[in-house]
């Protein structure tokens, strides 16, 4: 498991050496790329660790099966 950690570092670390220097003149794509490589990082290391995620469909469903019920309510 370390091994992987170090990896997923070292990706990241060689990602934005790559990256950084072409996107220093545009800053709203360096700040947008910065954070998404950070939460995409975040993400791969709880992954790594075997840390339970929740599913984002799940979400979406406790939101929209009500609209869906009622909308089936209505429509029959």
């Amino acid at each position: 498991m370390m091994w992987f950690i170090a990896g997923i570092i070292i990706i990241v670390g060689f990602c934005f050496i790559i990256e950084i220097p072409s996107l220093m003149k545009f800053k709203k794509d360096l700040w947008t790329f910065v954070v998404a490589m950070l939460v995409a990082t975040a993400l791969s290391l709880v992954s790594v660790r075997h840390v339970p995620l929740p599913n984002p469909l799940d979400w979406a469903a406790v939101i929209f099966e009500p609209i869906g019920e009622s909308m089936k309510r209505t429509f029959e």
